[in-house]
Formats: structure tokens, C-alpha cells, sequence
């Protein structure tokens, strides 16, 4: 197993834990701030910092050869301008070809970056403004749905565009961990210590809860399209970007967020006239750090992560990664809230991570077969 996939599972690992915290702070934000569109649009503005902090470190790097006589030649920098030339690449070429990343040795210009990141950015806003408008929502099976249908969207997506392969082992993957979280969410019981197990069965809460109005049918078709957002840019982003060589991540993202801050603060005024926003304002001081702060831990550092995840992994493995919530949030609560679980709920997790491992070790399979032929 190269060294950089095992770095991409740690980051998509890392991404989970650290995205517990962010959503139970959002949460807190859009129960006293019910504005979803604002906070995504805040918070993934926050990427534009990418942007100077790339240039920065470029001039830091640039800075410490020169200062410690590492100056590449006049003739090897005109061959290595040269070979960039040569080397790049342009979008529609990747789009028409359909076995662009073959090419993953080639580099990106600052140009091809910036239509790279303009194109799949509108993806990537939407899957995190949907996600955030179905929490506002509080619907209860909204995070079922984004959950359970990301990897699955994700495998016929991929497969659509060439970037996930349709094995026997992908699928069994697929349908481990979606019957892992039907068993937690729907079937598996939780309660506080010193309270006695529910007896009554969770079909029964899940339909009163149902009849009581807790669920909330436009925040199930919020989260729904925010998985397939979610698919969408995960696979092509390893579809254009590969496995992230030639390519500054930090630069990518920098533009995704120099997009969002450009082109899509529009996009309120139709909300609000549609209903899907309440009219229009600002955050007081307190909410402003409060929503930046999540920011800069739920999208500035995990976004940028799950990029280099996705490149050094795969986009399946990423999404089905993702359901690595439900058993670390299981863990949390045990360890410090106290909280019981039942078998079933106990056995959906362990069925989570079996999926995920079965996704990681074909894909292992396949790298160390790759390099044995």
C-alpha cells in the first residue's frame, strides 16, 4: 500500500471526526441564525485564504533556494518551462477523452486551476448548502439520506465517468455499509445511562415521529440532492485531478472559494423569493465568529483534507468514509456522554466499517495488481 493512500484513509478519517464537531456547532448556529445560505456562503468563502497562503509559502520556497544557492541554471529552467508547456492540459480535452487521467504526470497551469476549480465549485457549494438546509430543517431522516445514498451515487457516477469500476467487491461495499446504517438509524436503539432500554420497536417511533411532523419531507429531498452533489464533485475531481500530481490542492480550493465570494452571492435573492431562505440578514458579532470559527475547522481545514483524500484514495472509498460518523459519534457518546446502544444499532456500526474496509482493500488489491503487471 504506497504511503500517500495510507495518508489519504488518515485524512478522510480525520475529516470525520473533525466534522462531529463542526455539525453539532452548526446546528447551534442555525438554531439561532436560520439562515443556511448565508452560513455555507461565509464559510466556504473562507477557502479564498488558500489563495495568498499558496503564494506566500511559493515565495518562502522560492526565497530559501535562492538563499541557499539551489538556483536551477538559465537552460534547465527553459526546459523545465518548456516541459510545462508540453505538459499541460486543458479541460474540454479531459472532458471529450475518456481516459484523461491516464495523464496523471502532466501539470496544471494557474489557468487550467482556476477553470478546474470554476467548474466543479458550483457542486461542492451546492452538496454543503443543501446539507445545511436540511439540518436547518431538522429533519431526521435527512442525515439518513445523505448518508446511506453518497456512496451509492458516487459507484454509478463513478462508473458513468470511468473512475470507479462496477466489481462485485465496490457493490458488496456499497450494500454492507447501507445496511449497517439502516440497522443504527432505523432499526437500533439509544438510550442515556440510568434510563431502561425502549421496548417499543424503532418502526413504530420512526412512524410517530413521522406523524408528529419531526420529519420533514423537503429536508429528505434537500439531503437527497446534496448527495448527489457530493458524488458529483468528489468524482470529478479525481476524475480532472488524479492523484493531485502537478496540482496544488491549497490553489484549487483557493479558487472554489475566490468563486463562491464572485459568483454565487446572488443566489440569496431568488432563495428568499422561492421561500427556501428567510429574508435576508446579516449575522450579529457573536454569530459572525461563531459561524467563521466552524468555518475555518468544518470547511477550511476539512475541505482541503477530503480533496487530498479523495486524490490519493478514491472517491468511493471518500464518500463511504463518510458514514464513519455514525460509529465515532457512537464511540463519543459512549466515552463521554454515558450513552447505551442497543445490538442492533452496535452491529450497523460494525457493518459501517466492514464496508468501508471491503472498499479500502479493493482498492489496495488493485493498486499492488496494477503494479505487478
Amino acid at each position: 500500500m504506497e504511503s500517500k493512500y495510507k495518508i489519504g484513509l488518515l485524512l478522510i478519517f480525520t475529516v470525520q471526526i473533525l466534522g462531529i464537531t463542526s455539525d453539532e456547532i452548526l446546528q447551534c448556529i442555525l438554531t439561532e441564525y436560520n439562515h443556511p445560505f448565508i452560513v455555507t456562503y461565509i464559510q466556504i468563502s473562507l477557502l479564498v485564504l488558500y489563495l495568498p497562503l499558496a503564494s506566500i509559502t511559493a515565495w518562502l520556497q522560492k526565497s530559501a533556494i535562492q538563499c541557499f544557492g539551489w538556483r536551477r541554471t538559465e537552460t534547465s529552467s527553459t526546459d523545465q518551462s518548456h516541459e510545462a508547456d508540453d505538459d499541460y492540459f486543458d479541460l474540454e480535452q479531459l472532458m471529450i477523452s475518456t481516459d484523461g487521467l491516464s495523464q496523471d504526470h502532466r501539470k496544471f497551469t494557474t489557468f487550467g486551476v482556476a477553470k478546474l476549480a470554476f467548474t466543479i465549485a458550483p457542486f461542492w457549494f451546492m452538496a454543503q448548502y443543501l446539507n445545511n438546509a436540511a439540518i436547518a430543517r431538522r429533519s431526521v431522516a435527512s442525515a439518513i439520506i445523505l448518508v446511506s445514498t453518497s456512496s451509492a451515487f458516487t459507484l454509478w457516477i463513478g462508473k458513468f465517468l470511468n473512475k470507479e469500476s462496477m466489481n462485485w467487491m465496490n457493490i458488496l461495499s456499497v450494500i454492507v455499509s447501507l445496511t449497517g446504517v439502516a440497522l443504527t438509524t432505523l432499526l437500533g436503539h439509544t438510550w442515556k445511562a440510568g434510563e431502561d432500554e425502549p421496548t417499543s420497536t424503532s418502526t413504530f417511533n420512526f412512524i410517530s415521529l413521522i406523524r408528529n411532523g419531526g420529519h420533514n419531507f423537503l429536508g429528505d429531498i434537500l439531503a437527497l440532492l446534496s448527495a448527489i452533489s457530493e458524488a458529483i464533485f468528489t468524482v470529478l475531481l479525481k476524475r480532472y485531478a488524479g492523484e493531485g500530481e502537478g496540482l496544488d490542492m491549497r490553489v484549487l480550493y483557493g479558487y472554489i472559494g475566490l468563486f463562491t465570494v464572485s459568483s454565487l452571492w446572488w443566489l440569496v435573492w431568488p432563495l428568499v423569493a422561492l421561500g427556501m431562505e428567510p429574508k435576508f440578514k446579516l449575522p450579529g458579532v457573536d454569530e459572525m465568529k461563531t459561524i467563521i470559527f466552524s468555518g475555518l475547522v468544518g470547511t477550511f481545514f476539512c475541505d482541503y483534507a477530503l480533496g487530498l483524500g479523495v486524490a490519493w484514495t478514491t472517491p468511493l472509498v471518500a464518500t463511504i468514509g463518510s458514514s464513519l460518523t455514525i460509529p465515532i459519534a457512537m464511540l463519543e457518546d459512549m466515552l463521554l456522554h454515558k450513552q447505551h446502544y442497543s445490538l442492533l444499532y452496535a452491529f450497523g456500526s460494525l457493518l459501517v466499517i466492514a464496508g468501508f474496509g471491503i472498499a479500502m482493500f479493493q482498492n489496495c488489491f488493485q493498486q499492488q495488481h496494477i503494479e505487478i503487471v
